[in-house]
């Protein structure tokens, strides 16, 4: 998992300088958000240790960069992000945890939570597809789909990323665009994490 999430990253980058390059039409920008995502918490049954997984909703927010690729009036462009993402610390909730494995015919379970925030380092790639509105000027309708991975973690827990949902962007002027998304992120490693996520963000463009 940590050579392929390595290989998406080394690719994120080296498309980034080729897009940063020739400067032909695009932008550059900032972006920050957050909202709520699922977190396992790995429990064992007391009696025989057979494993049972808790999947915890804890908060999150981040704050990065993106790039635009196309002309401004362009229905699809390429965009790529780099962000950092903080997730605060998964909490003790032993009634919560021993109620859901019981409903999945578990016995008495022990588990560990990890107390620490955790913080990681994402990169991604996609397509912004325009819907509906002005692209040039005033109100435009979007919709987001990327894929990345988690390229920096500090507990060596690399991931895939998949981030798809609906936009919205408006054009100050003929440089100037804030746009703001609804994401839902789905992460693998080992298996499925869900999150749903609001962005927003200022571009500043080239072209």
């Amino acid at each position: 998992m940590r050579a392929l999430t390595t290989l998406i990253g080394a690719s994120l980058l080296a498309g980034a300088a080729l897009v940063s390059t020739p400067a032909l039409a695009g932008g550059v920008g900032l972006i920050g958000g957050g909202g709520f995502g699922t977190t396992p918490i790995y429990a064992y049954e007391a009696d025989n240790l057979q494993p049972f997984i808790y999947n915890q909703l804890r908060p999150r927010t981040g704050l990065g960069a993106q790039l635009v690729l196309g002309d401004r009036d362009d229905r699809f462009v390429g965009v790529g992000r780099f962000y950092w993402q903080s997730e605060l610390p998964q909490s003790d909730d032993p009634e919560a945890i021993q109620a859901a494995a019981t409903a999945g015919d578990y016995g008495d379970v022990t588990y560990a939570i990890n107390p620490n925030t955790r913080n990681v380092g994402i990169g991604t790639a996609g397509i912004q597809w325009g819907i509906w509105g002005d692209r040039t000027g005033g109100l435009a309708f979007n919709a987001l789909t990327c894929i990345g991975a988690g390229i920096k973690t500090d507990d060596a827990r690399e991931f895939l990323v998949l981030e798809l949902g609906p936009g919205v962007q408006y054009s100050v002027n003929k440089r100037v665009q804030l746009n703001a998304e609804v994401l839902y992120q789905a992460r693998y490693r080992k298996g499925f994490d869900h999150a749903v996520t609001g962005t927003i963000g200022a571009r500043y463009l080239f072209d």
